[in-house]
């Protein structure tokens, strides 16, 4: 964080600090209530959001070892979320992921935990969510006599929030928009009997969204069966769920590719890993992507031209009659494959098209391409970005020196 973030920071923070000052009583202050919900706490959970159209209901569980468990469904949509140690799961309907901090930086880290859950809701342990919160939001004052803590996202997060957002829901970037929050309020009342609520608004001051938290003060607390992500859905690690937001892919580089199946156009699934032994080139491009159609002679030409000696792997995530239209019209002959599902385009961070990956015998891969520059000319363009393909291609092959480091 750059020193002006920290005095423009510490500002509302000194602010909040003597307005919880001024809000102690005899009872405590609201953050010394969130902190007494820690291990043992148990509570029934109520979610309504602008997403779904029924309520969702479950169940809240802090045990005694410091792992916490959310569980909420409705007709619609079952969500499941454990957190234990450093380490986050969650299931959304069919959708699994997985947060540690293996490959992460402690605020990528910090930063997927605090927005995993529905329409980016902090779904952290209760007890420590003020010191989760902190680093992502800046604290407002409240009208005087309002029970809260107010807290606004800082700009880069709220984008954050809405590439989630609409990752997590499928939605487009104008639907995330008005779903995105502008104010995260904390409610506490100091009254033991009366719940605990989070709610997010929206900048006509429109409530998106409220988790409330109705503790229970009788024994026994509520049971759930063990977290468990059923072995047919696709589980997405944290630095997939980074890299579908937007998160530098160089990462890549040396890793291997994921495991996951594709689809030929007669319907046959292909297991990835069929085509390890050998160097691949695989590419992810649509029919409707502008520059896909201008990349596409090149990877046919490369095709022609290596295919004895690397296997070509061009994935669309169009439907097959679409994608097989336009390959049978303009007599293409590369292998072209559709996805079976996201896994794969998820594990790879695919969010922009065309994005290509060089690919050594080992599976392992070695330079990867996101878009290219356009020249004054189609065919400048053209022989550039041939001369790039083919310096990786000849690398792979061991043919030449490795390719320079390239930003476009």
């Amino acid at each position: 964080m750059s020193t002006p973030r920290r005095i423009f920071f510490a500002i509302p923070v000194l602010a909040l600090g003597i307005w919880m000052g001024w809000r102690a009583s005899a009872d405590s202050t609201v953050a010394d209530r969130l902190r007494a919900l820690g291990p043992g706490a148990a509570a029934t959970l109520t979610f309504q959001s602008a997403v779904f159209s029924d309520v969702l209901v479950g169940v809240y569980l802090a045990d005694t070892s410091g792992a916490v468990r959310y569980r909420l469904a409705n007709q619609q949509v079952e969500i499941d979320l454990f957190q234990t140690g450093r380490k986050t799961q969650f299931r959304l309907g069919q959708n699994a992921f997985e947060v540690t901090p293996d490959e992460l930086t402690d605020s990528e880290f910090g930063r997927l935990r605090l927005f995993l859950g529905p329409l980016g809701f902090p779904l952290l342990p209760l007890d420590g969510i003020l010191n989760a919160i902190q680093g992502e939001y800046s604290p407002v004052a409240p009208r005087q006599g309002q029970p809260a803590l107010i807290f606004l996202p800082h700009p880069d997060f709220r984008k954050v929030l809405q590439s989630w957002i609409a990752f997590e829901g499928g939605m487009d970037a104008q639907s995330a928009r008005r779903l995105t929050p502008e104010t995260l309020v904390i409610r506490v009342p100091s009254e033991n009997e009366k719940p605990v609520e989070i709610e997010q608004w929206d900048a006509m001051g429109r409530k998106i969204g409220r988790l409330t938290f109705d503790f229970h003060r009788q024994t026994p607390a509520p049971s759930l069966p063990p977290f468990e992500v059923p072995p047919q859905y696709p589980v997405i690690d944290g630095r997939s769920m980074m890299m579908a937001m937007g998160t530098d892919p160089q990462w890549l580089v040396g890793k291997s590719v994921p495991q996951g199946k594709i689809k030929q156009l007669d319907g046959r699934e292909v297991a990835l890993s069929r085509f390890k032994g050998r160097p691949m080139l695989i590419n992810f491009w649509a029919t409707w992507c502008g520059p896909c159609r201008i990349e596409w002679p090149v990877l046919q030409e490369l095709y022609d031209r290596y295919r004895k000696n690397v296997d070509f792997i061009l994935i669309s995530p169009e439907d097959v009659p679409a994608v097989r239209r336009y390959i049978e019209s303009n007599g293409y002959t590369a292998p072209v494959y559709v996805l079976s599902d996201q896994s794969v385009a998820l594990a790879l961070g695919i969010n922009a098209f065309p994005s290509t990956f060089f690919v050594d015998p080992g599976g392992k891969i070695q330079k990867l391409y996101l878009g290219f520059p356009l020249y004054h000319s189609m065919d400048e363009t053209r022989t550039a970005l041939m001369d790039k393909y083919e310096t990786a291609l000849r690398y792979l092959l061991q043919e030449n020196s490795p390719p320079k480091k390239s930003g476009g």
